[in-house]
């Protein structure tokens, strides 16, 4: 989404106002502007009025009329605000029908950054937000790359805008997804205030999970798990039929980390999956979460599965499990002998999961690979038989 012209620096009605607004403004009740006054009653910063107002097109004098509107509301005592509010709405739908996408912008995010909260007046601010004032909006965030408080205060004060932003902002972060060389933070303050949106009641970040690109989906899901939101085993069974590997194997990893039974089916069934590198982690997930309905799938996993690195996480994860009936199939992968020589990686990985779960005979193997002619594997095996002694 390219950024409006000049939006490194703040425009207009919001560049004015931000020299009236600090942190300790922000949360506070609506004010008048003229409390932000200099104590000799010049008003400060409020030159704004005259100087920095949006111009009509072909009027270069003559500041639009919805600007005027809302610096009026903003001059004016909070007990007079009332009709001055109905002025701003009037002149809102003049506004849409001119177009005057920067005026509305303007306005939108002055009205937001002092609204105090008011549902009334953000709801005047929102009706002022279309598509094209949205998208100057957000390119506001765009054009504060390495300023980073102009966008954090962006976020808190764009995210109460509503739905036309939103679309705008996963505009924005579909394309510079695809950007090696975007801002990180503006990315990230992006991602922010979509995090905002869904605390709002949103169903971005399940929209998210859905998009095509599989760094937006994966995105989601990071935010989906730092929410901690109740419905986040519906929306990761969603990511899970993502059709790329890289989103499927994200929400595997977030499944693991929220443990559970729901969790543990889940993995289970993504053993199957056609990529190795999601069939892999699905086999990581199950050992984490020590799924015991995942043992019969793992094994047959271990007799029939063609990639090394998915056999290696097997074998790691029967250890996890503990489970006796997996000691013969390991001692398979275990022992080597000259008609059946195993790589190295693979056994070490087999006699720590024989040592794992240490019945009789997975501990004799174990005693007998102290004379293994493999150096790693011996020192495996010491190491081993040193644990359990411990």
């Amino acid at each position: 989404m390219p950024s409006e012209p000049g939006s490194t620096e703040l425009r207009g009605l919001a560049r004015s106002i931000h020299g009236l607004f600090s942190d300790e403004m922000a949360g506070r009740a609506p004010v008048s502007v003229d409390e932000d006054a200099g104590a000799d009653g010049a008003g400060g910063d409020v030159a704004w009025v005259t100087e920095a107002a949006v111009r009509l097109p072909g009027d270069v004098e003559g500041p639009d009329p919805l600007v005027e509107a809302v610096t009026e509301y903003l001059r004016a005592a909070p007990e007079d605000r009332s009709g001055l509010l109905q002025a701003v709405r009037d002149s809102g739908v003049d506004a849409r029908a001119r177009r005057a996408g920067a005026a509305m912008a303007d306005a939108a995010e002055a009205l937001s950054r002092y609204s105090g909260e008011d549902p009334e007046v953000l709801e005047v601010a929102r009706n002022l937000v279309n598509p094209g004032a949205a998208s100057l909006l957000v390119g506001r965030i765009l054009g504060a790359a390495g300023d980073k408080p102009r966008r954090e205060e962006l976020v808190g004060v764009l995210s109460r805008l509503g739905e036309e932003v939103e679309v705008a902002v996963l505009e924005a972060l579909r394309q510079e997804a695809t950007d090696p060389e975007a801002d990180q933070g503006v990315r990230r303050s992006l991602l922010a205030m979509v995090a905002a949106f869904a605390d709002q009641g949103s169903d971005v970040l399940s929209r998210m999970l859905n998009e095509p690109d599989w760094r937006l989906a994966r995105n989601a899901i990071h935010l989906l798990s730092e929410t901690g939101a109740d419905d986040i085993v519906p929306q990761l069974t969603v990511a899970l039929g993502h059709s790329d590997g890289r989103v499927r194997k994200e929400a595997l990893q977030s499944l693991a980390r929220l443990g559970g039974e729901e969790a543990a089916i889940l993995a289970v069934a993504q053993l199957e999956d056609q990529e190795p590198q999601v069939r892999a982690q699905a086999v990581r997930t199950v050992g984490v979460l020590h799924a015991e309905r995942g043992l019969r799938p793992l094994l047959s996993l271990l007799d029939n599965e063609g990639e090394p690195e998915v056999v290696l996480e097997v074998i790691r994860a029967l250890g996890q499990l503990g489970d006796p009936s997996a000691v013969i199939p390991l001692e398979k992968r275990a022992v080597s002998g000259f008609f059946s020589r195993r790589p190295q990686e693979l056994r070490v990985a087999a006699y720590r999961a024989l040592g794992a779960i240490g019945t009789p005979h997975a501990m004799q193997l174990i005693e007998k690979a102290r004379e293994d002619r493999d150096p790693e594997v011996r020192r495996t095996a010491e190491a081993v038989l040193k644990t359990q002694e411990g």
